[in-house]
């Protein structure tokens, strides 16, 4: 039995972002005898937009913010997690994790080594004040308006340490899984009443 977990086909020219097709094809070869595999948009025809191209979208977004930056996301993509401290990293920001599944899927992946983050990056989201606005990017977890997730706490102004303001710009980098629509219309709205751009 083979169990894939959520991915995406993946061709870069680095080998070390590549889906392992040859494993696939290994596993397939010694005989399968069932075949659980994730794909939350089998039904979509088409491609699916390159970790490259979603990199490249997302950076420009980051350069262009005047303030704070709010990066929503699963917090199990690991790759896209990397690719916004890359940004940060290029952008003199420091980078700030937030969210219990977020600390939690950091502490693993840095200790497993998928994680690789410059000396003086990562600050402590108490220590947010100290810093100018356009000197942060908030990596956070809420991207699907789970109710109580950091980022429905940031719009709502029950987050302990960052609320959502005028001058700040989040982005959802992430696709909606059907049936949470509702949820992420909600969190848009309360988004755009607090003044983000």
């Amino acid at each position: 039995m083979v169990h894939t977990g959520d991915f995406r086909i993946s061709h870069d020219a680095d080998p070390m972002k590549n889906t392992d097709i040859s494993t696939f094809a290994r596993l397939g070869d010694a005989g399968v005898l069932a075949l659980l595999s994730d794909s939350t948009n089998v039904e979509a025809e088409g491609y699916t937009m390159s970790e490259q191209e979603v990199a490249k979208n997302l950076e420009k977004y980051i350069i262009a913010a005047p303030g704070r930056v709010v990066v929503a996301l699963f917090a199990s993509n690991v790759f896209r997690i990397q690719q916004i401290i890359d940004m940060a990293v290029r952008d003199h920001r420091k980078v700030i994790f937030n969210g219990r599944s977020m600390d939690q899927i950091i502490s693993v992946a840095t200790e497993l080594g998928y994680i690789h983050c410059p000396p003086n990056t990562l600050v402590d989201v108490k220590q947010i004040d100290k810093y100018r606005d356009n000197e942060i990017v908030i990596i956070t977890t809420g991207s699907q308006g789970e109710p109580m997730s950091a980022l429905v706490r940031m719009a709502s102004g029950i987050h302990k340490h960052i609320n959502i303001k005028k001058g700040d710009s989040v982005i959802l980098s992430s696709k909606y899984i059907p049936g949470n629509e509702k949820a992420i219309s909600n969190i848009i709205n309360k988004l755009y009443r607090r003044g983000p751009t």
